[in-house]
């Protein structure tokens, strides 16, 4: 297996970054994970400007931020030499930042570009998930619409689904109200209407997300309600999707023990609405 690390492929085991690195004491840095499809980047320009959001935010200056085609170039290579640009697979693409100790600001950074690309494979089996009781961070500590490196509120509600036998966990806000899973956005359905959490619940605004809000607005007759809920809204529900880069929109059959409807009808038809929008690179 391969990498690419500032633009070298090399072998992942010869992958080296200083001992010196904010990346590694603190988390100082952002990433991206996209979905790939026979070669070609999906939403790539979505992915590299969150990205670049990201290094702002961290103090990077404009000279450090890597070139958008570079990028997009050395992930289409790096699929290729790693044999999985045929079918589905995934591309992580991290930039950390290598600074003095402590939380000085250092005009001398070096920053760091690393990209792994793996196959990925999805079950068609709807998902389990369980209710965690880690809450996400309110947006005044942490900005949630960048995904950066320190995320181990997440990690953690993802530890406590897989303690029970769940694929992910349902968070909530510090208030009580729905925010997302560990990974992915939530939707869900109750008559007529369609449901998902606001950017006021603390919830990464994701670039699928997104997408399928507007294909819901734009295709599918159902009026969608952007909005602060709680809990007992959302295992009231009559159908639950999660929505991510990587799972694009997916049923959801169990949150705890609250069974739920799979409406193939409408999976099918938000996943072929959200998919006549896509951008392949």
């Amino acid at each position: 297996m391969f990498v690419s690390l500032n633009g070298e492929l090399i072998k992942k085991e010869m992958a080296a970054v200083s001992a010196f690195h904010s990346g590694l004491y603190y988390g100082t840095g952002c990433f991206e994970t996209i979905r790939a499809e026979s070669g070609k980047l999906l939403f790539f320009d979505e992915h590299y400007n969150r990205l670049i959001a990201g290094l702002k935010y961290l103090g990077a200056k404009e000279t450090d931020f890597p070139d958008h085609q570079t990028l997009l170039n050395n992930s289409k290579e790096l699929l290729s030499l790693n044999g999985v640009e045929e079918g589905l697979s995934k591309v992580r693409i991290q930039c950390t930042i290598a600074e003095k100790k402590g939380y000085e600001i250092d005009d001398d950074s070096t920053f760091y570009t690393l990209i792994a690309s793996d196959k990925y494979q999805i079950s068609d089996k709807p998902k389990v998930l369980t209710v965690a009781k880690t809450r996400v961070i309110p947006q005044g500590s942490r900005p949630p619409a960048l995904k950066l490196c320190n995320m181990l509120h997440y990690r953690n509600a993802f530890r406590e689904a897989i303690d029970v036998g769940a694929d992910d966990a349902v968070m909530l806000t510090i208030n009580g109200y729905v925010s997302e899973t560990s990974i992915a956005n939530l939707f869900w359905k109750s008559g007529n209407r369609i449901f998902t959490p606001s950017a006021k619940c603390d919830c990464l605004p994701g670039i699928t997300r997104n997408n399928v809000i507007k294909s819901i607005q734009t295709y599918s007759g159902y009026k969608l309600t952007e909005g602060e809920f709680e809990l007992k809204t959302l295992l009231e529900a009559d159908s639950v999707w999660v929505a991510s880069s990587l799972v694009e929109v997916h049923p959801v059959e169990r949150i705890n023990q609250h069974d739920f409807v799979i409406d193939d009808d409408l999976t099918t038809h938000l996943l072929n609405n959200y998919r006549s929008v896509k951008k392949a690179f």
